[in-house]
């Protein structure tokens, strides 16, 4: 009875070992038990993680047979002439620099100490020779060295580093449907196709060329199709830029590496990272950029993001049909020309331009007294721009007034002394020499005198000559008075503070009704009471009431115009030490035409000239005296 228990079990044991075995542990070394001999055994083991081991299976005796698992997580060591006895597979971190450098640096793989390795199962399959033999000069998969596979987007990816395993025939089958996707012999060093959308899970095998008629010669694995990562990359949205770089904004729900390609390029490489959210500046050529970035996990499956923009740094070529910048003119409209090509948008301070096909563009612009700043700007979809900046110069112009009062004077005084001259030579008018003769002295109550008739004709006695005369004269010197007093001032320039309007030394006239009605006016030369100096003196009106003056590069600007001054000379420059002047009510700012030998308002204490000290408006030069010679 115990001898046929003891059969049982020994039978038992036999089939145990004759299938499969999965022996789960959290170790790197796992015990096997064989019962028999075999011609030849395969020793396949697979772990939990990917990664890169070092597998040995120990013989009863001690001998040893290696395998590898290089990046991926199982591999088949095949050992001929299996004895029975207390086998033993052991698992361990690889330490082949070869092939922790294939997946970049040692510091990117994670230490794998006993924990890490996870769990680990290991199959035996007994090989009958009769249908296959494994002969020491033919290659299988576990020759191959630095295997690893991958999910690359929709594809998977299969490289290796072995130089001298020649061709190798890869086989891509669908699990579920045992529907082969993909077969090929490969002459280079890796592997790729493209895996149906439907398709959940793949089996690959993987042998050498020399080896594929060889019954189970192939190492095969199964993996899960990649799925979409717990990550989010977005990108700048722009078709066209002008910078060296754009922005990428990585979105971490897990732990990944990163890898940025440009133009099939890759640009930059970054180890695992965990969750959180991370800025990159990815650099960018001239022209089209395909860009990806790919979200890495652990098991080095890849999955992209795609971007595409085209740099440009060309900017738009912008041409003006003539130089506008510091152009003067004394029209309220002015008409700007010019070409424009590579430009999306051209404007005129910020006002669109519409462009003909042939790049041609005509602006009417309207402008303000003084100082106009117009900017020129084209600018394209890159936002590359070419800005062109000018000072267009609307002139002030200085009304000059005809003083028609001072005129009318002048003439009404010309014809009086001519009719009187007239009226000596001719005295036979009877209203005029009444009007001269009734101007008598009247007489008094007491002594009243009447007048005797002439004997001859009857009539009163009349005024001779010498009366007659004298009445004339007191008429013409006091009209003459008043005029030269009030009305046609005489006056002398005594400096050359007026040159060239004015010589030093000039004598002429000032109307003194001339502001009775009315205001100076910009432009205006006056004769005013300075009692700075305690004299007359003349000087052209700048600034009127409320104005501000001011002094900039040589030139004179009223409230921020520039004022156009043609009495001077084009190269002579106005200065001051104070750049601002504010005019305040019922004054006025003066200067003297020679600008650089002028003591004006611009030094005086008080530089302002107020209307109750104006004496009159020059109205014109009648002769000149040199100073020097007289």
């Amino acid at each position: 009875m115990i001898k046929k228990i003891i059969n049982t079990c020994a039978f038992i044991l036999i089939l145990f070992f004759m299938m499969p075995s999965y022996l789960t542990v959290f170790a790197k070394e796992i015990p096997l038990e064989l019962d028999k001999a075999y011609d030849a055994c395969a020793f396949t083991v697979t772990t939990e993680k990917y990664g890169y081991y070092d597998v040995t299976v120990i013989s009863p005796k001690k001998d040893e047979y290696k395998g590898t698992i290089d990046g991926s997580d199982s591999t088949e060591v095949l050992v001929k002439d299996v004895t029975a006895g207390s086998w033993k597979v052991r698992v361990e971190e690889s330490h082949n620099e070869s092939s922790m450098a294939s997946e970049g640096s040692s510091k990117d793989i994670e230490s794998q100490n006993d924990t890490d390795i996870g769990k680990v199962k290991v199959s035996v399959r007994g090989i009958d020779v009769s249908s296959y033999t494994i002969d020491k000069d033919i290659k299988v998969a576990k020759d191959i060295n630095g295997l690893k596979m991958y999910f690359k987007d929709d594809n998977i990816e299969i490289e290796w580093s072995d130089q001298s395993v020649g061709n190798v025939v890869v086989t891509v089958t669908d699990t579920q449907t045992n529907v082969e996707i993909s077969k090929e012999s490969v002459k280079g060093n890796s592997f790729e196709c493209e895996i149906p959308k439907q398709t959940k899970q793949i089996t690959i095998a993987v042998v050498p060329a020399t080896s594929s008629n060889i019954e189970n010669a192939a190492s095969q694995f199964t993996l899960d199709v990649m799925g979409v990562p717990n990550a989010s990359v977005v990108y700048e949205n722009k078709e066209f830029v002008n910078t060296t770089t754009i922005p990428v904004s990585v979105e971490l729900r897990d732990k990944y590496a990163l890898e940025f390609v440009v133009n099939d390029k890759v640009v930059e490489d970054v180890p695992m990272k965990d969750a959180g959210t991370y800025e990159y500046e990815i650099p960018v050529n001239e022209g089209e950029n395909r860009i990806r970035t790919y979200i890495i996990d652990e098991k080095g499956n890849m999955r992209s993001t795609a971007y595409q923009v085209v740099k440009d740094s060309e900017s738009p070529v912008l041409k003006l049909e003539r130089e506008y910048d510091g152009a003067k003119t004394y029209n309220e409209k002015v008409t700007f020309e010019g070409t424009v090509t590579g430009q999306d948008l051209f404007t005129i301070n910020d006002s669109e331009v519409k462009v003909s096909g042939d790049g041609v563009w005509k602006y009417e612009y309207e402008l303000h007294d003084g100082d106009n700043s117009v900017v020129f700007k084209a600018t394209d979809l890159a936002g590359n721009e070419t800005v062109y900046p000018a000072t267009v110069i609307r002139l002030i112009k200085v009304k000059k007034d005809v003083p028609f009062i001072p005129i009318i004077i002048g003439v009404i005084l010309i014809v009086g002394v001519v009719f009187i001259i007239w009226k000596r030579k001719n005295p036979g008018n009877r209203p005029y020499n009444n009007m001269i003769d009734s101007i008598r002295e009247k007489p008094t109550e007491k002594n009243t005198v009447v007048p005797a008739k002439n004997k001859k004709n009857g009539t009163d006695k009349k005024l001779n000559d010498i009366q007659r005369f004298g009445i004339e004269l007191i008429i013409v010197v006091v009209a003459a008075v008043s005029i030269f007093k009030f009305v046609l001032i005489p006056f002398t320039c005594p400096s050359e503070s007026m040159q060239p309007t004015i010589e030093a030394g000039s004598w002429g006239f000032f109307n003194g009704i001339a502001y009775a009605f009315k205001s100076p006016k910009r432009g205006d030369i006056i004769s005013f009471y300075s009692k700075e100096l305690d004299k007359l003196l003349c000087k052209r009106v700048i600034g009127l009431p409320g104005d501000t003056v001011s002094f900039y590069d040589g030139y004179v600007y009223i409230n921020d115009g520039l004022v156009y001054e043609e009495y001077i000379g084009e190269d002579v420059e106005t200065n001051s030490a104070i750049s601002d002047f504010v005019v305040p009510k019922g004054c006025y700012f003066v200067l003297g035409d020679n600008r650089e030998n002028s003591y004006d308002s611009r030094f005086w204490d008080d530089p302002y000239v107020k209307k109750s000290a104006i004496k009159g408006k020059w109205m014109t030069t009648l002769l000149h005296f040199d100073k020097d010679k007289r």
